[in-house]
Order: structure tokens, then C-alpha cells, then sequence
């Protein structure tokens, strides 16, 4: 099968990742839930998952989801890369001369911090009249709007400030530009040897991170995969799908399912994950029925207010203090939805960038 893709295969793909990610990161905040492999690799949370479907333990979709949903952020760094090349290399754009460095900046930018604000704006409102109040220092929210808040350490024991990202999942804002300036920069019109070379030195920086660098808490791999240089290698596929005519043949999707699987149990496995669960979920999306296409189409038409809006609706619907975990996820998705449906409808009014 080719990978191929149209606006609406790129719409359900949106829909079906965002999803994954909305219900991984109200999932993984339940007591005693699996955990991901995310930032850190420990094989012991993909045995605990196992043991949980084998036997049919507590809350198993709920822990599939938290365990396993963080892997619609590789589906939509993907999609970027794929848009970008589309979008600036495409025969009608080929032949208007290059975009300009500052030009491609400023327009994708604007795009990031219009969702910016307006997230930003709905977590002052939850701070101040629903919590304790407003927590967070200035320098930290000009650390997220020049998109660098992820390459500051969890921990305060550097030189470096301490990250705050605000709102945990708001940390693909940093990585979203970071991977946009990478195209322009090293990518746009440049071939084929860019992209390998990235996705060596990527491939390799997370090797050393486990073997030379590694230590207890696992630091330098936990940094490195809150960056782009961690998690460039579904971009990178994109960029090189959007190219060149790919085909995805049984045996190489029988062998990414051997890398993802292994991947659960085995680091090195792990670290090329990303990629193999891109080449696993591309077929799909030939295969899905009109029933499910719609309401998935739909929901990625939403998929970017629906990932500034949701971090803010979990702290009303908190899963840690949930007396009934299913009608408090049911009410955390339906608000969520209509919520991000909402500020969708809002954003239309207010004019989007323009390149020049």
C-alpha cells in the first residue's frame, strides 16, 4: 500500500490521535494506573499492562489508554512533517521562489500563539477564581511564547530555570515551532541527506542517553525527549513520505509491529517506536468504514482546539479525587468537545495569519 494521503485521511488521522492523547492524559493521572513510556523507559510498565489484559484486571481500556495513548503525539508530528512539504513543496508552491526565514517564522508563530492565548486565558480564569490562584512566574510564560520552555530541566538543580509548562501537555507548543524551524532551516529544498542525517543523530543522542548517559532516574533521556532532538523521527518520516511514493509492504508491516511490540519490552526497540507505530497506523485509515470516518474527520477538524482546551477541563474533572471514574471521564470528553467546538467556531472570527 501506498502512503498517499488527502484532506480528510489527514482530518481522521488528526481525530483518532487527539482522542488517544485527550483520554491518555486524563488515563494516566488515575491512581494506580500504567504508566507511559514517554520521557523514560521501564519495561516493567508494559508487563503490568500485559498482566492487567491476560487476566482481565480493573479499568483495562482505561490503562491501555494511559500506558499506550501518548503515541497520538507521533501521529500528528507525522502529519507535520507530511503538511509542511505539501504545503512549501508542492508544484504550485515549488515555483514561487522560496519562502522567506523570517516570513515562515512569524506566519507559524502567529498560528501558535493564537491557541496560546487562548489557553492561556481559560488557565487564568481556572487559577483565579477556581483554585489557589495564579502561579506562574512571568519569565515562564515568555518562555513559552518564544517556544523554548521545553528545553529547561524538570528539576531546579542546574543553571538552567525550571521548566513550567503551564499545563503539562502544552509542552508540544515548544516542540510544534522547534520542529517547524527544523524544516525551514535544515529540511526545505535541501533533499534527502538533511533528514537521515537528523534522524541518525536523533537515533543516536537516545542511544548514548541509555547506555553512556544513563543513570537511576534516566536525566538525559527524560531531557531529550522533551525536545525536538528526541523526537524529530516521525517528522522526519513525514517529510520523506510527502516526497517520495512509499509503499508499505506485509512484510515491512509485519516487521513494525515486531519493533512496536518489542518496543515495549526492549529500549533500542523503543526508541525507533514512533516510526514503526506511523507505518502501523497509515493502512488504517484505507480500511476505515464511513461510520467511523465522519465522526473521526470531525473531531480532527477540532483536533487543535481540543488539545489547548482539554489539559484545562481535567482540572475541574480531576481523575485523582474522581468518585466515579466513568461518568467523570464521560463528562471530562463531553465537555472537552464541546469546549474545543466552541473555541474552534470563536477562532474563525478572529483572522489568521497570512504568509507574505
Amino acid at each position: 500500500m501506498n502512503i498517499s494521503l488527502t484532506r480528510n485521511d489527514t482530518a481522521l488521522l488528526k481525530g483518532a490521535a487527539i482522542l488517544a492523547i485527550v483520554l491518555h492524559n486524563f488515563c494516566h493521572w488515575i491512581p494506580g494506573a500504567v504508566v507511559e513510556n514517554e520521557y523514560n523507559f521501564h519495561a516493567e510498565n508494559a508487563r503490568r499492562l500485559v498482566d492487567i489484559i491476560v487476566s482481565g484486571g480493573p479499568h483495562m481500556v482505561l490503562n491501555i489508554f494511559s500506558h499506550l495513548g501518548c503515541y497520538g503525539v507521533p501521529v500528528f508530528l507525522f502529519l507535520s512533517g507530511y503538511g509542511v512539504v505539501k504545503k512549501y513543496e508542492q508544484p504550485a508552491a515549488a515555483g514561487q521562489g522560496a519562502v522567506p526565514m523570517w516570513d515562515f517564522a512569524r506566519y507559524n508563530a502567529l498560528k501558535l500563539w493564537r491557541l496560546m492565548l487562548a489557553g492561556m486565558i481559560l488557565l487564568f480564569i481556572y487559577e483565579t477564581f477556581f483554585s489557589s490562584g495564579w502561579r506562574h512566574g512571568v519569565m515562564n510564560v515568555v518562555y513559552m511564547l518564544t517556544f523554548v520552555t521545553n528545553f529547561f530541566p524538570q528539576t531546579g538543580d542546574t543553571f538552567l530555570p525550571k521548566q513550567d509548562l503551564l499545563l503539562g501537555p502544552w509542552w508540544y507548543f515548544s516542540l510544534t515551532m522547534q520542529m517547524y524551524m527544523l524544516y525551514r532551516v535544515c529540511y526545505y529544498r535541501r533533499g534527502d541527506v538533511p533528514v537521515a542525517v537528523s534522524v541518525a543523530v536523533c537515533v543516536i543522542l537516545q542511544v548514548l542517553a541509555v547506555t553512556v548517559w544513563d543513570s537511576p532516574k534516566q536525566e538525559m533521556l527524560h531531557y531529550l525527549r522533551y525536545t525536538f532532538l528526541a523526537c524529530l523521527l516521525p517528522f522526519a518520516l513525514g517529510v520523506w513520505a510527502a516526497r517520495h511514493t512509499v509503499r508499505i509492504s506485509a512484510a515491512l508491516y509485519v516487521a513494525a509491529w515486531v519493533v512496536f511490540a518489542g518496543g515495549c519490552f526492549n529500549v533500542f526497540l523503543w526508541i525507533l517506536s514512533p516510526a514503526a507505530l506511523v507505518v502501523i497506523v497509515m493502512p488504517l485509515v484505507r480500511l476505515a468504514r464511513r461510520a467511523v470516518r465522519f465522526p473521526l474527520e470531525w473531531t480532527g477538524g477540532i483536533s487543535a482546539a481540543l488539545f489547548v482546551v482539554h489539559p484545562v477541563v481535567r482540572c475541574f474533572l480531576n481523575p485523582r479525587t474522581a468518585e466515579n471514574i466513568y461518568i467523570t471521564i464521560s463528562e471530562y470528553l463531553a465537555v472537552s468537545i464541546i469546549a474545543a467546538w466552541a473555541l474552534t467556531a470563536f477562532l474563525k472570527y478572529i483572522p489568521g495569519p497570512r504568509l507574505r
